[in-house]
This record gives structure tokens, sequence and C-alpha cells, in this order.
């Protein structure tokens, strides 16, 4: 029986042995390098991505357990692990490496120089004005989870539980979310998912039969919402649930944007002005105006809004014309003027444009919105909806070169001729000696000089080695052809003032001193 025991308490320890052994093998299983910070990508993605790798490896080499002694090697292999191509661009962030330096320290200073300051106000706006449209659940919360990373919310659970009862499409869940008095986060996550997928199973089994029966019996046709031909079918419209680049609406494409297409609509020659009841012809520019010591080019046009008593009417406004714009755009105090305070609040759009001024200066931009003009060009009336571009600075209406050249307010010439009239022809033939032969007239011009200004020399330019000879040669033509005349010494004025000898000055009469290149 001893014998047995002994035996068995040998196997144990055998056993425990081994694994001792097997569980020392495991603690030295060579862990792979962080990645080096990557500098060909963003700074802050690069920063984000290299943290997140040091504290994996910090966590399987269980460097973080190291005592205080050991934190300058620690730093050692951190600025090992940042990479040599990092540690050049950014100079080494600024660190001075000494025995009290510490990880923590270095990290933050990282984050110092490669992490942009972000503005939480703004981070946060975008957060709470994200609301769910076309996407599914899952794209949207993954959405909201990016977006409050960015917030530097406390309670990150609760502001997103708050957002998503808020931002969530279908009412009904929204109703159900509300009764619940203590809803966490993980709650309403899964009644939206479970919601949603019994939403896309619902409507698999109601109408898959029917749906298989109608698709038979449908023709097909050219949508106009997408472009292409299709069964007349929302849901299989390629446009169903997107969102138009040009106009920003919904379920339909840039290519069949309304807005986009040609809106203008050449309507018949009215024969008399509709306000004033005369025949009147309108001028491309009306007028050129002097303003702060530059010409502006300015034109008269009809934009269409709703009067005091709700009716659309067509009113005037003076617009500036500016063939060096990319993008018409109008104040925001002159659209208010134009269309009352409330229209902005109601009408105005994000824009994605960036505008700047000739100097380079950024101009804020508040949003966009479209405008029904009206332009009369050559006792033609035609209609346009236009974009323009809302600005937070005081400016009136004006139209880009693009828009301009579309209405036909300006036009480019691509070539200038000149007509002669008869009355010129006759006067060239009656004087014609005056318009053939070259060379100089006969005679002397005096030149009157007054002799109380002291005459200045100005020293001759050297003329380039390469333009020498052809210099010389063009000189040569112009002496023989009689045009000029080769003075070797200076004139009577110039000698008068006792200065030193330079090659050339002018002739009393009409010869040129020409001074040799060489």
């Amino acid at each position: 029986m001893a014998e047995d025991l002994a035996t068995i308490v040998a196997m144990q320890t055998s056993i425990l042995q081994t694994m001792q052994k097997q569980i020392e093998k495991l603690e030295n299983i060579s862990v792979p390098w962080p990645t080096p910070v990557n500098v060909e990508i963003d700074p802050e993605d690069a920063y984000k991505l290299f943290l997140r790798s040091w504290e994996n490896y910090c966590r399987a080499t269980q460097i973080q357990e190291w005592p205080k002694e050991k934190e300058p090697r620690k730093v050692g292999i951190l600025f090992n692990a940042i990479g040599e191509e990092a540690l050049k661009k950014y100079s080494n962030f600024g660190i001075i490496q000494t025995e009290k330096t510490t990880s923590a320290e270095v990290l933050n200073k990282m984050a110092s120089v490669m992490v942009p300051r972000k503005n939480i106000i703004y981070n946060r706006y975008l957060f709470w004005s994200t609301n769910q449209h076309s996407e599914s659940f899952d794209i949207y919360y993954s959405s909201l989870l990016q977006l409050i990373e960015e917030c530097n919310y406390h309670d990150k659970d609760e502001m997103l539980r708050d957002k998503i009862v808020l931002g969530i499409k279908n009412n009904t869940i929204k109703k159900e979310l509300l009764k619940k008095e203590s809803l966490t986060l993980g709650e309403a996550v899964n009644l939206c998912r479970a919601a949603e997928a019994t939403d896309s199973q619902m409507r698999n089994m109601s109408t898959l039969p029917n749906e298989i029966k109608a698709v038979k019996n449908k023709k097909k046709g050219k949508c106009r919402f997408c472009g292409t031909m299709h069964i007349f079918q929302k849901e299989i419209c390629p446009a169903w649930g997107k969102v138009c680049q040009h106009c920003k609406g919904r379920n339909h494409l840039e290519t069949v944007c309304k807005k986009k297409k040609q809106v203008k609509e050449v309507i018949e020659q009215e024969a008399r002005d509709t306000s004033t009841g005369s025949e009147s012809e309108i001028s491309i520019i009306n007028k050129i105006v002097e303003n702060n010591n530059k010409n502006l080019a300015e034109c008269e046009i009809e934009y269409k809004r709703k009067s005091r008593y709700g009716k659309q009417e067509w009113s005037t406004t003076t617009c500036l014309l500016d063939t060096a714009a990319d993008e018409c755009l109008i104040g925001r105090r002159n659209l208010e003027k134009m269309f009352g305070v409330d229209f902005a609040k109601k009408n105005l759009r994000p824009s994605n444009k960036t505008l700047f001024s000739f100097s380079g200066h950024n101009i804020m931009v508040l949003g966009e919105t479209d405008i029904l003009i009206r332009v009369r060009v050559s006792g033609k009336v035609a209609k346009y909806q236009v974009t323009f571009q809302v600005v937070h600075v005081d400016h009136i209406p004006l139209l880009s070169c693009k828009a301009c050249t579309r209405m036909g307010l300006v036009k480019f010439c691509k070539e200038v001729s000149c007509i002669y009239s008869q009355q010129t022809q006759e006067i060239i033939n009656k004087h014609i000696n005056a318009f053939e032969g070259k060379g100089s007239f006969s005679g002397e011009v005096n030149l009157e000089v007054d002799h109380t200004i002291p005459p200045v020399i100005q020293k001759a330019r050297r003329v380039p080695v390469a333009l020498r000879p052809k210099l010389k040669e063009e000189l040569l033509r112009l002496e023989q052809e009689g045009i000029i005349t080769k003075e070797e010494n200076h004139t009577d004025w110039r000698r008068s003032t006792g200065s030193s000898s330079i090659p050339g000055g002018m002739s009393s009469g009409i010869c040129v001193a020409v001074p040799d290149p060489y």
C-alpha cells in the first residue's frame, strides 16, 4: 500500500515538473516587435496604429509591470520601436532623452506633435446631428461609435443610448425604447437589430410569391430616377435610397437630376416688358460702376420670390458679373433682404465647396441654395436655376464665369478684326507717301534741353554672349536700311559735362548712337 502511494506521488511530481517546463517555454516565446510609425499615411492615423501596437506589445511582454528603476530601458525600447524614419521626420519629437524621461511623457509628446487639436464642440455637433436615413442600423451604429470617440464624453454609453433613441428612423421602435424606464445601451442596440431583422424577414415572407408573379406581368422601361432600363419597381431601382451628388436630394441619381438638367426654358419673345409695359432691349452688361477704384460689371436680373400675400412674383436686383469666379455666391444678409429672414433657415442645405478670395483668404460658406432667375438678352427671356453659395460676408449676388457665358451675359472674343471704311481708305490713298518706305526723314530735329538739369550717365548693359552675333547682325541691317546711324562720339550736350566717356548717348539730329556690343 505504501509502495503504491509512493508511486502515485512520484507520478504526480513528474507531471507537475513537465507542466512547469511547458509554462516556462510559453513565457519565453518571442513577441513580435511593435509596428514602427508609418510616415506615409496621415499622422493621426499613424500615431493611433503605433499606440495600439505598442500597448499590445507591452501586455504580451509584461513591460507595464516593470519597476520604476527600469523606466530608462523601457524608454529606449520605445524609441527603437518608433523607427528611424519617424524620428527623423519629426525631429525626435523635440524630446531630449534623460534618465528621468518616462515612456508616458514620450507618448504624450508624440500625440501633441502628430495629433492635431480637435474642436470638441464641433465634434459633438457632428455626433448629435447624425441621424439614420437609408442605411442599416449596424452601419448607423458604427458611425456613431466613430464620432463619439472625438467627443471626450465621460459616460459614452449613456450618450450613445440617447442618440440611438433620438436618431433612428423607425418611429415604432423609438416608441418602444421610450417606454423603458431603465434602458441600457445593450438593450437599445439589441432591440433595434431585432426589429430590423424582423422587418426584413416579414417583407420577404409576405412579398416573395406575389412579387415573382408581379415581375412577370410588369414591362421594362426607362426609369426617370436612374436613367436605365428596368421594371418599374422602386425596390430594384439602383437609385432607390441613394443621395444625388448635385442637389443632395434622395432616390435619384445625378445623371437624371432635374435641377442639373437644363432648367432653362426659353419663353416666347415678349414684345413688351411685363413690368413697365413698354418695349425694352436689355444689354448684356448694363453698366460699369466704379467702387473703391475698381471697375465692376453689373447686370439687372429678376428672381422669383413669394410676396407678402403668398403669391409668386418676379423681383429685380443688381447682380455682379465676375469672369474670374468659379462659383456663384451671395451674402446671407442680401439673401434675407431678397427672400426674407426665414428663407435661409428653410432652404439652406450643406455645401461641400471651399471658397478662397483673390488674396488667398478663406471665405466662410454657410451653405448653398437654388434661386430661379430670369434674364433678358436681345429681347429674349430665359429662366435659369442657379446654385448660389451663401457666404458670411455681406455681398450682392455674384455670377461666375460659367453662369455668365451660359446665360449669354458675357461673350469671349477669340479674335479681333479691323474693318476699314471707305473714308479711311480714301485718306490712305491721299497720303500714300506717308505709308511707304522706311528710313529717316530729311533734315534735323532740334531737341530743346533744360540746361539747369545735370545730365545722367546710364551704363551700357552687357549683352549675353549667345545673343551678340544676332544683335550685331540686326544692328548692321538697321544701319544699312537707314533706320539708325552709328555715332562714334558723344553729342555736344553730353561732352560739355566733362564726364568720362561711356559708349552711348543721343545725337542732336535724328541719328541714334548705338553702342558696340563687343
